[in-house]
């Protein structure tokens, strides 16, 4: 499963991390394919997304390291 998968997964979540998610499933530009947290948050940054956002991305990459080994 991507990182983007999981974020499909958790789209419904009222939550910061879902926020995250619906966030990254209407940006035509999210890097899909990423395989790092550093490349989901140099796109963040470049994107200049707020400190909220940070957080939930690292929090959603912990849930999904945990769920995918």
């Amino acid at each position: 499963m991507t990182f983007y998968q999981f974020l499909e997964s958790i789209k419904d979540e009222d939550t910061p991390v879902g926020d995250l998610a619906r966030d990254a499933m209407r940006d035509q530009y999210f890097p899909r394919a990423a395989t790092s947290r550093k490349q989901l948050r140099d796109y963040l940054m470049g994107c200049r997304a707020c400190s909220g956002a940070l957080e939930a991305l690292d929090q959603a990459w912990s849930r999904y390291r945990r769920r995918n080994g």
